[in-house]
């Protein structure tokens, strides 16, 4: 399943056989945001370097293939 949706947010600029597990964890990451308070939110950048535990713990995971945690 994993490697199902890092193809969904493959890169085109990089190796095409290999998905985006960046752009997986942005997803997942802000996959809870309501369309309410847009100017509230934290941008991609932000997300990406201003790295607090839960985002690097969450990083982490999806980096290591989203394995069980139960």
């Amino acid at each position: 399943m994993f490697e199902a949706l890092c193809k969904g947010f493959r890169n085109e600029s990089g190796d095409s056989s290999k998905g985006n597990e960046v752009d997986l964890f942005l997803s997942l990451w802000k996959s809870p945001w309501s369309d309410e308070a847009k100017d509230e939110r934290e941008t991609d950048f932000e997300i990406l370097n201003n790295v607090t535990p839960a985002t690097g713990a969450a990083y982490e995971w999806v980096s290591s293939g989203c394995e069980s945690i139960h």
